[in-house]
């Protein structure tokens, strides 16, 4: 019986492995460091041809060498380890197989692998045969740069067989919209816009997509939330790719998983998801952890700054109704209970400058932020010159001021923050992650009252994949900073549908509707352990 169980456990060990890599199965393994550390690798010279000669006696075939050789030492430098039990007395021998089975293939799923990828991916960058700097590619360039690339494997008698090109997917989709795409051979042609593993110039394209999902998710009794897929997982062509949730409470659906949160649920679930290519090949799973939680008891008071999505907008009620009337805003603009800091067109950058805001054509001076002594944005300075002093601060913005390098945006935050910690060492402050843009219909009739685009050169492609790098490198700034709380409403909002008539970057009711509830129900999860009441 042992014998078949450990036969069972590595073949299902192998599968795991094999399916979730995007190494895996497209390297050599020829060699093993199995038992050591160090592996000397020989690989003989060979000696140039020369003329035979009949009259040269023991020269007849040249000069008489003996044969050289180069060594090559592989040197294991990655020695990672894990360790879980299991209690026998827990399970019966049958579950007890399972349930070691089950867990070792999260841990290759979740860690060991993307570790070995990246690691991998790593090494190939920096020790590469070749290694060309350059201008990030373009769509009218990138063609010709894989194929210079190809030709140095040309060059340096690479077999034919088995090579690999690995693109992200912003990379792939330059290579589908190339003006040169025209050039690629007709099959490679055919197979790469299907969005599935094609050729390039005789290498097979392995794509990576992008991906985002927060470490927790949060909804509220009587809420509902929506991850959708296209906004979780960024591939550029939006096609190739299929997601599957998993999750014990909610729905997983056709294109989005969704909740409504519930009192007999409230508590905290495992959410998975998993993307498969067009195969059905597993490429990524993502991991997050859903919380059910009770609605918010007891007052607060939130200042928002930000910009048109926060100026004067509906969520401000809704969230002030959703919790009963417990949760206020205040600021500098707008009514009583729904006053904000939000300003039309202003991006993060316009809060650390003595930028002068106008609305409706009427000057409302200098941005209140902005000490005019200290020549900088002073949280201290707002809150003396404002009168205002609320319990929370969010700051959401992000829309304007949208590039390709997300690094202005979150830098300007981030002044923002250390400021406001400098002077309030405790109080909680939220960063929303902006909305991805409607479709690109719409991104192309806007037009400004003067009759000209509103979006000049934009397309949604572009703003997608902004709006990604943009979420991922907030998350990686301010992701585990102590106090500091992410609402994912990029990922939560219907960007397919919920836009107002005519209009690419401002929602309608219902996505109004979304921003309130998403926000809402991450306050319930958050502000009691922040401000218990």
């Amino acid at each position: 019986m042992a014998i078949n169980l450990a036969s069972k456990y590595s073949d299902q060990i192998a599968e795991v492995f094999t399916r979730a890599s995007f190494i895996k199965g497209k390297t050599a393994e020829t060699y093993d460091l199995t038992g050591v550390k160090t592996l000397k690798v020989y690989t003989p010279i060979t000696v140039e041809e020369v003329d035979y000669d009949r009259d040269g006696g023991l020269k007849r075939y040249g000069d008489v060498t003996e044969m050289q050789d180069v060594v090559q030492e592989l040197t294991m430098t990655q020695d990672k380890a894990f360790t879980l039990t299991i209690d026998k007395g827990n399970n019966l021998d049958q579950n007890l197989v399972k349930n070691a089975a089950d867990m070792l293939r999260l841990q290759l799923n979740e860690k060991s692998t993307p570790a070995a990828d990246k690691y991998a991916f790593k090494r190939f960058v920096t020790m590469a045969g070749s290694i060309v700097e350059s201008a990030k590619p373009t769509k009218a360039n990138i063609i010709s740069k894989i194929a210079d690339a190809s030709q140095a494997l040309d060059d340096a008698l690479v077999p034919d067989d088995n090579r690999y090109l690995y693109l992200t997917s912003e990379m792939y989709k330059l290579v589908c919209t190339s003006d040169e795409f025209a050039g690629v051979d007709v099959l490679a042609r055919q197979s790469i816009a299907k969005g599935v593993c094609g050729e390039v110039f005789g290498m097979n394209v392995v794509r990576v997509p992008k991906s985002y999902l927060p470490e927790d998710v949060y909804v509220a009794v009587g809420s509902t939330i929506e991850l959708y897929n296209d906004e979780v997982v960024w591939s550029g062509l939006r096609s190739g790719y299929a997601c599957n949730w998993d999750c014990q409470v909610g729905e997983n659906l056709e294109d989005r998983f969704s909740i409504t949160g519930k009192e007999e649920q409230v508590g905290d679930y495992s959410l998975t998801l998993t993307v498969f290519d067009y195969n059905v090949n597993e490429l990524m799973t993502l991991k997050s952890t859903l919380h059910v939680v009770e609605r918010l008891e007891g007052e607060y008071s939130i200042m928002n700054m930000g910009d048109s999505l926060s100026d004067g907008r509906e969520w401000y009620r809704t969230i002030y109704h959703l919790s009963g009337e417990q949760i206020t805003f205040t600021g500098t603009r707008g009514w009583t209970r729904y006053s904000h800091e939000g300003r039309s067109g202003f991006s993060a950058q316009d809060y650390l400058e003595p930028t002068e805001y106008s609305s409706d054509g009427v000057s409302e001076g200098v941005q209140p932020f902005y000490d005019p002594v200290q020549e900088m944005f002073d949280w201290k300075y707002y809150k003396l010159y404002t009168g205002k002093d609320p319990d929370v601060i969010q700051i959401f913005l992000g829309t304007n001021g949208l590039k390709d390098d997300p690094s202005d945006t979150v830098n300007a935050i981030a002044q923002m923050v250390d400021n406001i910690r400098r002077h309030d060492k405790e109080i909680p402050i939220y960063l929303v992650n902006t909305i991805y843009w409607g479709d690109q219909e719409t991104i192309g009739k806007m037009v400004k009252q003067d009759g000209t685009a509103f979006l000049p050169g934009e397309f949604k492609n572009r703003s997608d994949r902004r709006i990604m790098d943009l979420m991922k490198a907030m998350a990686k700034k301010f992701g585990h900073m102590k106090g500091v709380t992410l609402i994912p409403l990029g990922l939560m909002h219907n960007s397919d549908a919920n836009f107002d008539q005519g209009d690419a970057l401002h929602p309608d009711d219902a996505g109004y509707e979304q921003f309130a509830e998403v926000m809402y129900s991450v306050y319930c999860g958050t502000l009691p352990q922040q401000l218990p009441r």
